[in-house]
């Protein structure tokens, strides 16, 4: 690397970005080349690099930001089978639960609600997390810049508020006590005039760019010379430098288009084509379409466009699917308006901890109120508290769970978690594997062979969330925007954005250009091929680039845009926070919800119960959002309630 190039960017600048693990460090090399590593030595891999990790910012998860170190230490461990055969020291706790929830995501803590709001006051839950942080990828990065609190989100983002107060949607919205209304910052300063996403996630779409002051950014491949273009759908996207035919398709897809004929099967018709061969073939569309929408499905489904089914597709961007029912998820919006949709200020974390105080409110202090919840403490000391009818126990993998004999006439569970160096052992009634396939495959070890079946089928992509904390933001407002889809050859993703504040209690961050904010970046690392090899190449970038390299070429990425407009990245950048998500999503590829090659479709067969395990994870919708967390969530736990009552 150029080293003054390196000192230029800032990367030698006096700031906290390298928090870094001191003694946490594994080597996916190695343990790949001895697969037979005892559990013994395990520990005395190192070849992820020291900076792998990087700052993780401030606050209650500044040690738990993406996939940590230790964790994706132990899953290679679980994958490379250093837990089989479990070994004979295993450390018995002598401890049952009626319920142990394996996730802390928002399934698993739904259904942990779900189980102990519904059983009696005997009724005990453990949730087993391996992050230090419960929530999933529904977690906050925080900063402190300039005596200013700036909050982001690690990745879970987007909420639709409820229309309604009588369906299962408004209701559970309302027993957590999530408000209906919110305040937002105003803009001021230069900022004033200017339009603002309430999120950081659903415009990155081109959903709604024409309600959001945007800006195009081209260089490279892409165009002759660097430019930007402000606000292209003023003029029906005619400006932007791609063929007049590309443009022109744009601008059909964003204001919609369909087939001119549609065959009588379909959403099940769509879901035997990917989204590239609905984009070329049937709607006739330049192969550079299919280029730029590839980086946006891979915000959803974590790979490109010829490998995702295009049911999926018609899911997220349903404009151009005309002719067919439309779906009822909440990104389906009318485009002439604002969306119903808001980003709490560390995204759906607030959800999160909304579940975590309705499960147990001593977890979180401060009041019941949406107030007290975001900016409450997490009493980590409590989590895992003995006596509680709910335990939490961080920084603990399950590896190994096996019914106590034969599944259909087994009374118990056995549950065994990696902890800390050591394997400990804890029985329950009943389980909820919150978790993904990927991971469900390897540690249910009676699994059945129509679930083996099942959980080996999907493949997982890989991306990448940044955010990164500036100590002003005035290159943009001298542009007039306050989002950006930048077309590069630098493979660092398509869309950033500044939202409009939550103001929530003390937290009020300003919104001026003169002021610091969060900048955030969503990634997406499509290629093409198939699943697995899109699967592949995303996971193995994510996981072999040192933090220090991204943060290089983020900041190089900001100062080709913005340097002409007054950036400095050693002045101007106060913190960067990666959250790497190894299993981001699952693939949805053609057949996921109807069903090929005459065999049933993966998506029914995950959410059947084995046993006294039930199975809770968004995966199951293909569209992973915390909506759908909560719905298989609460259906794991009514598996629960039959058998615990």
């Amino acid at each position: 690397m150029d080293k003054s190039k390196f000192s230029k960017l800032g990367m030698n600048a006096g700031i906290s970005r390298r928090d870094f693990l001191n003694g946490v460090s594994f080597s996916a090399a190695a343990m790949a080349l001895n697969p037979t590593m005892s559990l013994a030595n395990a520990n005395d891999t190192t070849a992820i690099r020291a900076d792998w990790y990087g700052y993780g910012g401030v606050g209650d998860y500044s040690p738990s930001h993406g996939n940590t170190p230790e964790v994706v230490k132990t899953a290679h461990m679980m994958r490379d089978g250093i837990f089989s055969p479990l070994p004979e020291d295993v450390i018995d706790t002598k401890e049952t639960y009626d319920l142990v929830v394996v996730g802390g995501g928002i399934a698993g803590l739904a259904a942990c609600r779900k189980f102990l709001l519904e059983a009696d006051d005997k009724a005990s839950c453990l949730v087993i997390e391996n992050h230090p942080v419960t929530g999933g990828a529904a977690k906050r990065n925080e900063f402190l810049v300039d005596g200013v609190n700036l909050a982001g989100p690690q990745a879970s983002n987007a909420s639709a508020i409820p229309e309604s107060r009588d369906d299962w949607y408004g209701k559970l919205w309302d027993d957590l006590k999530l408000p209906r209304e919110y305040q937002y910052q105003e803009a001021s300063g230069a900022a004033r005039e200017l339009r603002f996403a309430k999120d950081n996630y659903l415009y990155s779409m081109l959903n709604a760019d024409e309600l959001v002051d945007t800006g195009f950014f081209f260089s490279g491949s892409y165009t002759d010379r660097p430019r930007w273009v402000i606000n292209p759908a003023k003029d029906d996207y005619a400006s932007l430098p791609f063929t007049e035919s590309v443009n022109r398709d744009l601008w059909k897809l964003k204001t919609g288009t369909g087939p001119t004929t549609i065959p009588e099967s379909g959403d099940a018709w769509l879901d035997s084509i990917s989204l590239s061969h609905y984009m070329e073939n049937t709607l006739g569309m330049s192969p550079s379409i299919t280029r730029i929408y590839s980086e946006l499905i891979a915000l959803n489904c974590g790979v490109g466009a010829d490998a995702v089914s295009a049911l999926v597709a018609k899911k997220l961007f349903v404009r151009f699917f005309q002719g067919f029912d439309d779906c009822c998820l909440p990104l389906n919006a009318d485009p002439g308006k604002d969306f119903n949709v808001i980003s709490f200020p560390g995204g759906n974390d607030t959800v999160a901890r909304h579940f975590l105080k309705a499960i147990r409110p001593e977890l979180i202090s401060g009041e019941n109120t949406a107030d007290g919840i975001f900016n409450g403490k997490l009493n980590f000391a409590d989590f895992d508290k003995p006596g509680m009818r709910a335990r939490i126990r961080s920084r603990s993998t399950a590896v190994d769970i096996r019914h106590d004999g034969d599944p259909s006439q087994a009374n118990t569970v056995s549950i065994t978690y990696y902890q800390e160096g050591k394997l400990h052992r804890v029985r329950a009634k009943t389980v909820v594997s919150a978790v993904g396939a990927w991971v469900n495959k390897k540690i249910i070890k009676d699994m059945d062979e129509q679930h083996r079946w099942a959980f080996s089928q999907p493949h997982h992509g890989s991306n990448l969330v940044a955010n990164v904390a500036l100590t002003n933001w005035r290159p943009m407002a001298k542009l007039g925007i306050t989002a950006c889809h930048y077309f590069t050859d630098q493979g660092l993703g398509i869309y950033c954005n500044i939202r409009k504040p939550m103001l929530v209690g003390n937290y009020a961050p300003p919104l001026d250009p003169d002021k610091p904010v969060v900048l955030t970046f969503y990634m997406g690392f499509p290629s093409s091929g198939s699943a697995q090899e899109q699967a592949v190449r995303s996971r193995t970038k994510l996981l072999h680039t040192g933090f220090s390299t991204f943060e290089f070429e983020i900041r190089r990425l900001l100062t080709e845009m913005f340097s002409d407009y007054g950036f400095d990245a050693k002045r101007d950048v106060a913190g960067i926070v990666l959250n790497r998500w190894g299993h981001s999503y699952i693939v949805p590829e053609p057949g996921f919800y109807f069903g090929r090659d005459g065999m049933p479709p993966v998506s029914h067969i995950m959410g059947q119960a084995h046993g006294r395990i039930a199975f809770a994870h968004s995966e199951q919708a293909g569209i992973q959002d915390w909506h759908n967390a909560a719905i298989f969530g609460e259906k794991a736990a009514e598996h629960a309630l039959k058998i615990y009552r």
